[in-house]
């Protein structure tokens, strides 16, 4: 799924913060192997902010990409 057809979908998410003592053991590991490719990343990035009519220049467009990189 490119890009632009993922941010075409609305997202709604609501988060709950619960403290539980009790709890023996909770952990969450995300990992994404999949490999990507930067310019094809950017260009859909690029591709997106022109249809939004937002002026992106270079190192705004690397700080967008960064995040998606960690």
């Amino acid at each position: 799924m490119e890009l632009l057809q993922y941010l075409a979908f609305p997202t709604q998410m609501s988060v709950d913060i619960v403290p539980i003592r009790d709890m023996p053991f909770a952990a969450v590991t995300v990992c994404n192997a999949n490999p990507y490719r930067k310019d094809r990343m950017n260009a859909a990035i690029k591709a997106y902010a022109d249809e939004m009519h937002i002026d992106l220049n270079e190192s705004s467009l690397e700080s967008l990409a960064f995040p998606m990189l960690v």
